[in-house]
């Protein structure tokens, strides 16, 4: 994965290995909000 490449603004592209560690960890960090969310006591059943 690491030989496939995407251009961005910057002159440094991100290849595809990084891109999905950073959308791994993205989603992540979103889904352990949405929990923390539905765990308190005023969330509608």
């Amino acid at each position: 994965m690491r030989i496939y490449y995407e251009r961005t603004g910057s002159k440094f592209p991100r290849n595809m290995h990084q891109i999905y560690i950073y959308q791994w960890s993205y989603m992540d960090r979103h889904l352990r909000q949405i929990r923390k969310v539905k765990q308190h006591l005023n969330y509608p059943k």
